[in-house]
């Protein structure tokens, strides 16, 4: 999907539907497959630099603002960047006064305040989750150093020269290997087609 090139706009309310998008292509995969045969993996390659901050009232508008500072008392967004464009629209154009009320937070391309000024918003450096279900969803359940989950792919999928699993002795190796490729094919599919 455009996560991550919305999230490097810091246009936060394109992202977030976009991570929605992402989750319903999953449980079409989910839909579409066999969760005794196929391993379905879902993780990203990094963060961002967007935070939730503050202590917004429930039922808040997460895109709006959110919260006050204790400190002189102006609203905030609950969502915000470490870095990126957003910064030239909250600080820079309004000579360093923080007022978001009268921002047009609700257009598509509104971008949420960032603190440093950067004309791309970069990667975070927070862990990022992986999840899995399906034949040896087992090896990935926790946090790894993100060249282990393609090594466990691999194993799992009976590919590569190195340690292979013991269902590569057999053909079910191959059939969990080509419903990974073709769960793939169809994460990228599904999201072109929009099912």
């Amino acid at each position: 999907g455009r996560i991550d090139h919305a999230h490097h706009q810091t246009w936060a309310r394109l992202s977030l539907p976009e991570t929605v998008e992402f989750h319903k292509t999953v449980e079409k995969l989910e839909a579409l497959t066999n969760e005794e045969d196929t391993l379905i993996v879902v993780t990203a390659d990094h963060s961002h630099t967007m935070t939730i901050g503050g202590y917004p009232p429930r039922g808040t508008d997460i895109l709006s603002k959110g919260d006050f500072s204790r400190e002189d008392a102006k609203p905030f967004f609950t969502l915000s960047y470490a870095n990126g464009l957003g910064f030239f629209d909250h600080f820079y154009k309004t000579g360093g006064r923080r007022n978001p009320l009268g921002m047009p937070y609700r257009d598509a391309l509104f971008r949420h305040p960032a603190t440093v000024p950067l004309d791309y918003e970069t990667h975070g450096g927070d862990d990022v989750g992986v999840f899995a279900i399906g034949p040896w969803a087992h090896l990935f359940t926790g946090t790894y150093e993100q060249h282990l989950i393609a090594h466990a792919m691999m194993y799992a999928s009976c590919l590569g020269d190195g340690l292979k699993a013991d269902q590569c002795n057999d053909a079910s190796g191959l059939s969990i290997s080509l419903a990974i490729l073709l769960t793939s094919l169809s994460a990228a599919l599904i999201r072109c087609l929009k099912l």
